[in-house]
């Protein structure tokens, strides 16, 4: 779950999906302080990396995650709070840990307005997810309402893939029950055509 800037739904989504789902919520960037504090080797790797002002490599953060999550719990669900932000840490961590079903991405616009993607991930940053794609245009050629169609900053239809056993149906549920969305499962619109 990323925030960009509408932290409070966030909230509202990680303690719905920990307390009706049984999920784990894993806020990264506190996992990244508690090794650092307790002086574990990885968290001795990351304060020397920080003190020289170098970013912590992804492999080095889904290394932390996969140990957490491969730590004996028979817990198969995890929010990873924060995480990725990235293109590499995405690609990194569906590598060496597990896949990623699904991103939620908060944002200002108001209580309701939630994105997810799949992971079928290609972009250079997460960020980049979350926009339309960018004509070379001369700037003084847009209008403000051209600019803000580009931007792609609201959805009104969320597409939900994954694998078997991915948490494809768990998302559309807790989506339909929580946001009021309509959920159409694609394979059984083909059957009825």
């Amino acid at each position: 779950i990323l925030s960009q800037t509408n932290k409070e739904l966030k909230d509202v989504m990680i303690e719905q999906l920990v307390s009706q789902h049984g999920f784990i919520n894993l806020e990264v960037l506190t996992l990244v302080r508690f090794e650092t504090e307790r002086k574990t080797e990885v968290g001795q790797e990351f304060f020397k990396m920080v003190t020289e002002g170098k970013i912590i490599p992804a492999d080095m953060l889904v290394k932390m995650l996969r140990k957490i999550i491969y730590s004996g719990q028979k817990q198969n669900k995890f929010i990873l709070n924060g995480f990725p932000e990235m293109i590499e840490q995405a690609q990194e961590f569906e590598k060496e840990c597990a896949k990623i079903s699904a991103i939620f991405f908060t944002n200002n616009e108001g209580q309701g307005v939630v994105e997810i993607k799949s992971n079928t991930l290609s972009q250079f940053t997460i960020d980049s997810l979350f926009q339309k794609e960018f004509r070379l245009k001369i700037t003084d050629s847009w209008d403000y309402k051209r600019f803000t169609e580009m931007l792609g900053s609201k959805t009104y239809f969320i597409f939900v893939t994954g694998t078997w056993c991915s948490g494809k149906t768990m998302t559309c549920k807790y989506l339909q029950s929580n946001f009021g969305y309509h959920v159409i499962d694609v394979n059984q619109a083909i059957e009825e055509c």
